[in-house]
């Protein structure tokens, strides 16, 4: 699952190249689910994800709240991506990703309402876990020395 959703994408700012933003603060759905399935939360990260396209988003129609409003409707933001050799959707272009996972949060099952006290509980967890292995492993990937992960 990708919980930041249509929301992250509307935060990219190519002028904090440092800065990867993760729109998870209010996204606690997610949580929720595994809570109510007892189904263990597994924090990750993929490193070199973002190197795999190029985008284009003019920011004076993508950042209007008229375009906010359709996008959440539509579900997805109409950027165009272009891929190697300059094809719009097309193949990735050449780069390394390192996807690190950290071990399971290993949830309680929630019979019935899930109390807003356990909910924020393993969402503060989980943030932390995957800050943590952030940290841990942004040194071993070239780039991202001086990156930080910004959680909005």
């Amino acid at each position: 699952m990708v919980p930041g959703g249509v929301n992250e994408v509307f935060l990219l700012d190519t002028s904090k190249p440092d800065d990867i933003i993760l729109f998870l603060k209010s996204r606690k759905g997610f949580i929720k689910l595994a809570l109510k399935h007892g189904t263990p939360v597994v924090p990750c990260f993929t490193f070199g994800l973002s190197g795999s396209y190029k985008f284009f988003m003019p920011p004076a129609i993508y950042r209007s709240k008229y375009m906010v409003k359709v996008t959440k409707m539509l579900g997805f933001l109409p950027v165009i991506y272009f891929g190697r050799f300059g094809i719009p959707y097309g193949i990735p272009l050449p780069n390394v990703t390192n996807v690190v996972i950290d071990k399971p949060i290993f949830v309680e099952k929630v019979e019935g309402e899930v109390s807003q006290e356990i909910l924020d509980r393993y969402h503060a967890l989980y943030i932390k876990r995957l800050v943590d292995l952030f940290e841990r492993h942004k040194s071993k990937n070239p780039g991202y020395e001086k990156k930080k992960l910004v959680i909005l």
